[in-house]
């Protein structure tokens, strides 16, 4: 039986964006070296088909972050941001066609390049375009290589960082076996092998591996057989249907001591149907505050504003604002320090952020000309909610930590 955890924080999840540094940079910056009229930000979102569900929600994120930033930190040098998140239909052939009526068009930038797969077809059009990305998803695969995607900058780690703590957390919390439930992708091989040898090095044996089809919701077989092969506890690298995976355990009676997932499930999809399961599921998060402490009031602000557009306090939605913020300041900051949209300055910008502050003091971007990725390390989080906004706990991993219950 693992026992009561020592420390929590709070976690605001995901990357929280935002620079309370700038207000006097952009009003000092001349706009006359960027075009007159507004600045267009785009994106592709599956609206409809089969990730419909997912990209919704996503593109109302994206309106919140883009009106929050117009109302309140005076666009982007002046400008007002326009946004345009057009329909991918779930396919990567549609996502193509938009993607490069974005290119003809010449919008000035990239913030949501959709989900995979329709991600890995319109970035090579962005990259030919020399078009600025600046996005949540992470540089897996040929991505990572900056010299074919140098114009490509995420605010959220690789998976050569995700999940670090997620070994020494399992390993702490008393649990010596574990079972791995996986997206059948090409990108999550790699992960799944170094996953294997950190759980090892923590003392935690992987019993067992099952893949399952991308945007899978059929998981008895799969869970049946990691039960069987032994594992106290489960780590869910699905992508998309985690409440399915919560129903299934509920089905075949099966309750692991501890459940861990990938970062944006268990606030999106799964969050309605956790359950009794929100009691032993963690996740992956990238900080927290101190539990007893206030929010930063820029990060309430922000909350509070996004509770009112979005009309709910959904985890996973406010998660999706803060999200689209990332991107949207990304590129913001960059243009004004510029006083140009040009590609070439605008990456030569964000290349030369360094311990730059986004929103809070606490929470800082770095890209350099190898490094275009401006968060590099996670903790663990539990996904049970707090407060009005459903902010979750944060389990750190500390080397006093007691093991979980």
């Amino acid at each position: 039986m693992m026992k009561s955890a020592g420390i929590l924080t709070v976690a605001a999840s995901m990357s929280l964006s935002g620079c309370a540094a700038m207000n006097g940079e952009a009003d000092s910056a001349s706009s006359h070296g960027i075009p007159d009229g507004p600045i267009v930000l785009a994106g592709t979102a599956p609206l409809s088909g089969a990730m419909g569900a997912y990209g919704k929600p996503q593109a109302a994120a994206y309106e919140a972050a883009v009106a929050y930033v117009n109302e309140n930190m005076d666009g982007i040098a002046g400008h007002e941001i326009e946004l345009r998140i057009e329909n991918d239909q779930s396919d990567p052939a549609a996502g193509v066609a938009i993607a490069q009526g974005f290119v003809e068009d010449e919008v000035n930038a990239i913030v949501f390049p959709s989900y995979s797969p329709m991600q890995d077809q319109v970035m090579p059009v962005y990259q030919r375009a020399n078009m600025i990305v600046t996005t949540a998803s992470p540089p897996n695969g040929e991505f990572a290589d900056i010299e074919k995607y140098d114009r490509f900058f995420s605010h959220f780690p690789d998976f050569d960082h995700l999940y670090t703590s997620t070994p020494e957390f399992v390993g702490n919390s008393g649990v010596t076996k574990i079972g791995i439930l996986v997206d059948a992708l090409p990108t999550t091989e790699g992960l799944v092998d170094r996953l294997t040898a950190d759980f090892e090095e923590n003392g935690v044996e992987v019993v067992s591996v099952q893949e399952v089809p991308y945007a899978s919701m059929e998981f008895t077989t799969a869970l049946q057989e990691i039960e069987a092969d032994g594992a106290e506890a489960l780590f869910a690298l699905v992508s998309v249907g985690m409440a399915q995976v919560y129903d299934t355990l509920r089905g075949i009676n099966w309750t692991p001591e501890l459940i861990t997932t990938t970062h944006s499930t268990p606030w999106s999809d799964g969050f309605d149907s956790i359950g009794e399961f929100g009691e032993i599921t963690y996740t992956d998060c990238l900080y927290g505050v101190t539990p007893g402490e206030t929010l930063s009031p820029k990060l309430q602000d922000i909350l509070d504003y996004a509770v009112e557009k979005i009309g709910s306090n959904y985890p996973g939605q406010l998660t999706g604002v803060l999200t689209a913020l990332n991107s949207i300041l990304t590129y913001k900051y960059a243009v004004e320090e510029a006083n140009s949209v040009d590609p070439d300055q605008v990456a030569e910008e964000i290349e030369g952020f360094s311990d730059r502050e986004y929103l809070t003091p606490e929470n800082v971007m770095n890209f350099s000309s190898e490094e275009h990725v401006g968060f590099q390390e996670t903790e663990t989080c539990s996904v049970l909610p707090l407060g009005k906004q459903m902010v979750a706990y944060s389990a750190t991993s500390t080397e006093d930590r007691e093991p979980i219950e």
